[in-house]
């Protein structure tokens, strides 16, 4: 199955102790699936989840990772207070976020193109996600 593939892949559990060194529980702008898991395995919150009738939240997921431009994503970045961005290049859920005739925030951070205002966090050698932590002010 391609989705178990993906599945394998991407391993959430792989960066359980990456992302609960924080100090207080944050947002993490990640795909829908992984939501729960992040939920699960993290002290922080999510945007977005397949679970979330929060559909303002899942609405901005979207939005967030097909942007066409930076600008347009640091706006939900800050209107959502996010601080964390997680995304697994090889998840299925892509698919919603690429064919554009334009690249989107997604596509551009996995060809490395980051904004001045995420820097990447080193991630366990076996996890195949790319993280960024949100290195503007956030929170009101």
């Amino acid at each position: 199955e391609a989705g178990a593939v993906a599945t394998e892949r991407c391993n959430i559990r792989s960066l359980e102790s990456t992302l609960s060194n924080s100090a207080e529980p944050r947002v993490i702008a990640a795909f829908f699936n992984p939501g729960a898991e992040l939920l699960f395995r993290t002290p922080h919150s999510v945007l977005a989840a397949s679970y979330h009738r929060n559909a303002a939240g899942n609405l901005d997921i979207f939005n967030l990772f097909s942007a066409q431009d930076d600008q347009k994503a640091l706006e939900i970045v800050r209107d959502r207070n996010v601080e964390f961005v997680l995304i697994c290049p090889f998840a299925p859920e892509m698919g919603f976020y690429k064919g554009r005739s334009y690249q989107t925030f997604v596509e551009r951070l996995i060809d490395g193109k980051i904004p001045g205002w995420l820097e990447p966090i080193p991630v366990p050698k076996e996890s195949k996600e790319l993280l960024f932590e949100v290195s503007v002010p956030t929170r009101g």
